[in-house]
């Protein structure tokens, strides 16, 4: 009989093979050899890797044990003697091991390089019979790594995890961020081992850097709003034009019909470029404000130009041209078609006087932005000119001092 006394850590159940002489065990196990035989005086074991015998000690009338505990694998051979002989075909056997594997983890990162305001981790951890840990490491330019404790279930071997980590109040601007994952296993044998991902950077840009790019972002924004109310003009008049055509009808040709399927079209990339204007413009303006904030009154303008964009896009409008595709899908009559024109028309002026208001604001806005950066860049120059000349004062008072003491030592030493 084989006994086999695993590892508390593997919270496995322990075992007992009979007749048998080979085995694939964990690590660490604790084999005990019971050996029941017949006119037999003693029974040792001979480990080819150690070249050792170990000898078996006789519990019983002819019942002999020994134990190990196993680290490596090995082939091994009992041998059985009394006075007259020993057994004259060997009895061989083999021992393998199970190797407490490496942890694995694999990591998907999400970096919020807008706002530089959190990064997200995520992916799978694992090992063949254990997790203790999973921790985060971070630092900023050259400065020791931080740890952060990432909560994991120890109770699950194969596990996804998530981790929202928020950056905003260790953001150092202009420094790089470096960061990477470890996992610990739970090997009770060797000690506990450990595997890191790759080190990731997040580019943290400097305060010119943020500048720069709010006011490329700013232009840009401006370009598409310019774009965007052309855009609104022109599907106007053709509305205007396709009002004009089926005016007086009795039924739409396949041209009408084309025509009035490309405005729809058309609105719907309308539609499009808005909701992108919207979302570009709220970033932007976001990121002004996390690295750069404004004064309430300035703010309060930021606010009411988002609220305008947020208004350009109405639900009553989206239906109506929602109304006009059903109509032409189903082939309704002509005086249908016509007034639900007409009333998206009156709808399209709104929008493009609308649109015209919020092109407006944003101007006068961004040329408050660019008069508000160039008054704090002329205070902080005035500030460094003053805090130089106070120290360039403070050395010609520490100077003079200096030499008057000097004159005084002179004059009485």
């Amino acid at each position: 009989n084989m006994y086999l006394e695993y590892p508390a850590y593997l919270k496995k159940k322990n075992e007992r093979l009979s007749n048998v002489g080979n085995a694939k065990v964990p690590e660490g196990t604790e084999v005990r050899w019971q050996v029941s035989t017949t006119e037999t005086d003693s029974a040792y074991l001979k480990f080819e890797s150690k070249k050792e015998i170990v000898g078996l000690e006789i519990t019983d009338n002819q019942l002999f044990e020994t134990n190990q505990v196993i680290k490596y694998p090995d082939n091994y051979e009992l041998f059985l003697s009394n006075d007259f002989s020993r057994n004259k075909d060997p009895i061989k056997y083999k021992i393998d091991v199970l190797k407490d594997q490496y942890p694995k983890i694999n990591n998907t990162v999400y970096q919020d390089t807008v706002l530089f305001s959190f990064i997200g981790l995520g992916g799978n951890i694992s090992d063949d019979y254990g997790l203790t840990r999973l921790q985060l490491y971070y630092t900023f330019g050259d400065d020791d790594f931080t740890s952060v404790n990432i909560p994991i279930n120890t109770s699950q071997n194969n596990q996804r995890y998530y981790y929202s980590w928020k950056i905003d109040s260790l953001v150092t601007q202009g420094k790089d961020l470096k960061y990477y994952l470890m996992v610990w296993d739970n090997d009770g044998f060797n000690g506990n081992k450990s595997t890191k991902t790759n080190i990731y950077t997040f580019n943290i840009p400097s305060d010119k850097e943020v500048k720069d790019a709010v006011e490329k972002t700013a232009e840009q924004t401006k370009t598409d709003l310019d774009r965007t109310l052309n855009e609104a003009k022109e599907l106007k008049e053709e509305l205007e034009e396709a009002e004009r055509k089926i005016k007086g009808k009795k039924e739409l040709n396949w041209q009408d019909d084309r025509l009035i399927k490309d405005l729809i079209k058309r609105r719907e990339k309308l539609n499009e470029a808005i909701n992108e204007l919207k979302e570009q413009n709220r970033n932007n303006e976001s990121k002004r404000e996390r690295f750069n904030p404004q004064d309430k009154k300035l703010s309060e303008k930021v606010e009411q130009l988002q609220n305008l964009m947020d208004e350009l896009l109405d639900e009553e409008t989206k239906q109506l041209y929602d109304e006009l595709k059903k109509l032409l899908e189903e082939e309704s009559s002509v005086e249908d078609i016509q007034d639900l024109i007409e009333k998206i028309n009156s709808k399209e002026t709104n929008l493009e006087q609308e649109l015209e208001r919020t092109l407006e604001l944003f101007k006068k806005m961004k040329f408050e932005f660019e008069l508000n950066e160039t008054i704090n860049e002329l205070n902080e120059q005035i500030e460094n000119q003053k805090n130089l000349k106070d120290q360039t004062e403070k050395k010609e008072e520490d100077a003079s001092q200096l030499s008057d003491n000097q004159h005084y030592k002179n004059k009485y030493f």
